[in-house]
C-alpha cells in the first residue's frame, strides 16, 4: 500500500508539505488511489472548445514551448501547456515506445485538475500557485506513479492565474535543470502576454544591466498619459506592487521622474539603458521596448540537455567601446549565416559570446551544441563529432550513438579550441561543412545537416597553417569573420565588471561593499585567467565578506594583493590610523542626508548612492537608528543584524 509520507518512488524521502497538502485535498474530493481517471477519450468538439478558449495563452506559450522541447529532443520529456481549469491545451512530444502512456495523458482536452485526478504536477501548481515537482509515487493515482512532472504557474499582467507550463517524462531523471529552464520559459510566456496589451508603451528595467533583454527583466505597460496598464512578475517584485493593486497607478508614483520626461530620455537614447530611480529607492537601468522586443531565446538561460548551467553573462554585457563594436559587428555578420571565428585568451568569454551570437542568429530556435576539442582525447573526438553505428568498434554503445554534429542540426555548433583538433580529423570536418551531410562512423547512410558554425581558439591559426598543423582550406572555411576578444586587463569597463560579479556572487543576499584598497589591488592585477579568474576570486571574497559586509584586502588571494615591486598590504597599514576619522565622516554624512531628506529612508539612500538595506545596516552599525521616527524604525530591515 502506498505510504503517504514517503515520496520519490519509495526512496524513503519525506513528502514535501506542498505534495502532502495536495494529497489531503485529493482525499477530500473522494478520489481513490486505485481509480482509473487519466486515460479517458476526449471528443474533437471538446478539443476545439479548449483551443478556442485558450487562444491567447497558446499564442504566448507555443514559441517558448517549442524552444524548450527542441532543447529536450531525444531525452524523453514532453512539454505541455495547461489552462487555468486544468485542461491540457497543447503538448509537444509524440507517442513513441514507452512514452505512449504519457502522450495519451498530455492530449488536448484531458483534465489534470487536482479535484478530478488527484495530485499531479500541473494540477498541484494550479492549486498552490507555485512551481512544483511531482515525482513518481508523489502522484495520488497509482496509474500515474511512473510519471515525473515539473510544472510552473503562469500569471497575466494583473496577477491572475492563466494556466501552467509543464514538462513530464516517464522515467527517473534529474528535474532540477528542467525546472530552471521551465521557470525561465514561463517568465518569457508571461512577458509575451504583457506585450499583448494594446496601445501600450512598454518600459523594460532591472537593477542589473545583464538582466535587460532576458525573461527576468521587469516590464511595465503604460497608457499614453502614464497610467499603469499591466506589468510582469519581475516588475511587481522590483517595484513592490501586490497583485490587484496596479489599477490606474500613475507612473510618477513608481519612479522619481515625470512620465513624459522619462519617455523623452528613453527615446533619445534608443536602446542604450537609462538610469531611473524607483519610488522605493532602487537605482534601475531602463530602456523603452516594443512588442517585437522580446528575448530571442529564453531556453538558453539553462543548459537543459547537458544538465549544466549557462555561463554567467559577465563580459558580454559590454560597456567597453571596443568590445561593444566587436560584438555588434559579429552579430550582424552571423545573422547572415556567415561563420565566426573567435580568438581570445583563456577565460575571456568565448563560449558566452558564441551563445549570444546563437541567440541572435538565423537558427536561434534550434539547439546550441558546444564541444571543446582540447578536452576530448584524440581517439574519441571523431566519434563525439560524427557518432557511430552499432558494432562500429569494440566497447561502443549498443545501437550506436548520435554525434554532436547531428545534435546541432537546425541550430548552432560551437567548436571551442578548434586549433587542438587532430589534423587527420580536419579533412573529415571540412567535407561535412562543404557538403552539409555526414555519415556516422562505420555507416554509409548520408545524413543531411543544417547548422550555423562558430569556432574559437586561443591559438594563432595562421601560424598553424604555416606550420602544417592546421589545414588551410578548413581555416578559410571557418574564418568567415574573425574577432579578437580583448583580455580583461585591456578592457575599460573592468570596474563595472567587478561590481557585476560581486552582485552575481551575492546571489540575492545583500551585496557587499568593496574597500578602496581592495579595488586598487583588483585594478592593478594583470588577470591572466581573465573573466573566469575574476569570477572565482570575487565569489570567494564575497563569501569571506558576509560577516563584515565589505570586501577587504584580507579577502583576496595573495597573488592579487602582492605583485613584483609592490605590496598592497603595506598601504592598508598606513590607512589604519585614519579609520576612526573615516567612520566619523560617514556618520556625519548620513546624519546630514537624513536631515536634508526629512528622515525619508528612500530619498536618503538615493542621495548617498546606496540601497535601502545598506542604509539600514549602516544606521544600526553606527548606532543611528534612534534618529528615525518610530513608525519607520519598526520596519523589519532596521533591526536586522
Amino acid at each position: 500500500m502506498h505510504n503517504p509520507h514517503v515520496s520519490s518512488a519509495g526512496l524513503g524521502c519525506p513528502m514535501s508539505d506542498l505534495v502532502r497538502r495536495s494529497w489531503d485535498r485529493s482525499r477530500r474530493c473522494g478520489i481513490s488511489a486505485s481509480d482509473t481517471l487519466m486515460f479517458n477519450e476526449v471528443s474533437k468538439a471538446l478539443q476545439q472548445r479548449v483551443r478556442e478558449r485558450n487562444r491567447r495563452l497558446t499564442a504566448a506559450a507555443m514559441p517558448e514551448m517549442t524552444k524548450l522541447y527542441n532543447s529536450l529532443a531525444n531525452t524523453g520529456w514532453m512539454v505541455a501547456c495547461v489552462g487555468d481549469d486544468g485542461l491540457v491545451v497543447e503538448a509537444l512530444g509524440g507517442p513513441a515506445g514507452k512514452s505512449k502512456p504519457l502522450s495519451l495523458v498530455l492530449r488536448t482536452g484531458v483534465t489534470l485538475a487536482e479535484d478530478v485526478v488527484g495530485t499531479n504536477g500541473p494540477g498541484c501548481a494550479l492549486a498552490e500557485r507555485k512551481p512544483v515537482v511531482v515525482n513518481g509515487s508523489d502522484h495520488y493515482l497509482q496509474e500515474a506513479k511512473n510519471f515525473l512532472c515539473v510544472a510552473v504557474p503562469l500569471f497575466d499582467p494583473h496577477g491572475t492565474l492563466l494556466g501552467v507550463l509543464d514538462a513530464s517524462c516517464d522515467r527517473a531523471a534529474n528535474s532540477a535543470p528542467v525546472l530552471e529552464a521551465l521557470a525561465i520559459a514561463g517568465r518569457a510566456v508571461e512577458n509575451r502576454v504583457v506585450h499583448g496589451i494594446q496601445g501600450a508603451t512598454f518600459i523594460h528595467f532591472h537593477h542589473r544591466i545583464e538582466m535587460l533583454g532576458t525573461p527576468l527583466e521587469g516590464i511595465v505597460a503604460l497608457s499614453d498619459d502614464g497610467c499603469l496598464l499591466g506589468l510582469n512578475r519581475a516588475a511587481r517584485n522590483i517595484l513592490g506592487i501586490d497583485c490587484g493593486d496596479e489599477a490606474q497607478i500613475p507612473f510618477d508614483s513608481l519612479f522619481d521622474i515625470a512620465f513624459h520626461r522619462a519617455i523623452d530620455r528613453l527615446r533619445t537614447t534608443q536602446h542604450s539603458p537609462v538610469s531611473l530611480d524607483s519610488a522605493n529607492g532602487m537605482r534601475l537601468l531602463a530602456r523603452i521596448g516594443s512588442r517585437q522586443d522580446l528575448a530571442p531565446d529564453t531556453l538558453h538561460a539553462a543548459r537543459v540537455v547537458s544538465g549544466g548551467r549557462l555561463p554567467a553573462a559577465t563580459g558580454v554585457v559590454a560597456q567597453d567601446a571596443r568590445l561593444r563594436q566587436i560584438l555588434e559587428r559579429a552579430r550582424s555578420v552571423f545573422a547572415h549565416d556567415i561563420p565566426v571565428l573567435i580568438n581570445g585568451e583563456t577565460g575571456t568569454g568565448k563560449e558566452v559570446v558564441a551563445r549570444m551570437l546563437h541567440d541572435n542568429g538565423p537558427r536561434a530556435s534550434g539547439p546550441f551544441i558546444a564541444i571543446n576539442c582540447s578536452s576530448i582525447p584524440a581517439t574519441l573526438i571523431e566519434s563525439e563529432l560524427f557518432g557511430y553505428v552499432d558494432g562500429a568498434f569494440t566497447g561502443g554503445r549498443r545501437g550506436g550513438a548520435v554525434g554532436k554534429l547531428e545534435h546541432a542540426n537546425g541550430g548552432t555548433l560551437f567548436l571551442d579550441e578548434i586549433g587542438d583538433m587532430p589534423i587527420e580529423l580536419q579533412g573529415h570536418l571540412l567535407r561535412v561543412l562543404q557538403e552539409r551531410s555526414l555519415s556516422r562512423i562505420g555507416g554509409t547512410r548520408l545524413i543531411d545537416i543544417d547548422i550555423s558554425l562558430i569556432c574559437a581558439t586561443h591559438r594563432d591559426l595562421s601560424r598553424q597553417v604555416s606550420d602544417g598543423t592546421f589545414r588551410e582550406d578548413l581555416f578559410y572555411r571557418i574564418n568567415g569573420l574573425r574577432i579578437e576578444l580583448p583580455s580583461l586587463r585591456e578592457r575599460s569597463d573592468i570596474t563595472m565588471l567587478i561590481e557585476q560579479v560581486i552582485t552575481e556572487a551575492a546571489a540575492g543576499r545583500e551585496v557587499p561593499l568593496i574597500s578602496d584598497a581592495a579595488m586598487h589591488a583588483l585594478l592593478r592585477y594583470s588577470w591572466p585567467g581573465n573573466i573566469r579568474q575574476l569570477q572565482y576570486v570575487l565569489r570567494l571574497a564575497t563569501v569571506f565578506a558576509e560577516e563584515s559586509g565589505c570586501i577587504e584586502l584580507t579577502h583576496l588571494p595573495k597573488e592579487i594583493v602582492s605583485w613584483p615591486g609592490h605590496d598592497c598590504t603595506e598601504s592598508i597599514k598606513t590607512e589604519e590610523p585614519a579609520l576612526p576619522q573615516l567612520r566619523q565622516a560617514e556618520i556625519s554624512l548620513i546624519r546630514a542626508s537624513l536631515l536634508t531628506n526629512r528622515f525619508n529612508i528612500s530619498a536618503t539612500a538615493r542621495r548617498l548612492g546606496i540601497s535601502r538595506q545598506t542604509l539600514y545596516r549602516k544606521l544600526q552599525e553606527h548606532g543611528l537608528q534612534d534618529l528615525i521616527p518610530a513608525p519607520v524604525a519598526r520596519r523589519p530591515g532596521i533591526s536586522a543584524s
